[in-house]
């Protein structure tokens, strides 16, 4: 559960931090991450938030995967004990002992 709460979060701060560099400092223009004067190392590192948010996206969304895939186990293995009770009528639990 953890993996997927801190995957969530790393990957809306993502998708936030895109969302935010691309319409503030590209579109309209409202502010820079650093404003240093130099229009060529304000766009460097406007692209450095950009990246960032697209690193946090990745290995948020990463980690979901990872957390899901542990949920779909669980849940897997959970359906195929029922279904092999299911199909063995329980005889699983209705042996005797000694077999």
């Amino acid at each position: 559960p953890w993996r997927l709460l801190w995957g969530g979060l790393l990957a809306g701060w993502g998708i936030f931090n895109l969302v935010e560099g691309v319409v503030d400092h590209h579109i309209l223009a409202i502010h820079h991450v650093y404003d240093t004067g130099d229009s060529t190392t304000t766009l460097m590192l406007d692209l450095l938030f950009l990246a960032l948010g697209l690193l946090l996206l990745l290995v948020g969304w990463s980690m979901m995967r990872a957390a899901a895939g542990a949920v779909v186990m669980t849940v897997g293995c959970a359906v195929i004990l029922f279904l092999g009770f299911v199909v063995t009528k329980g005889s699983i639990l209705n042996r005797p002992a000694g077999t």
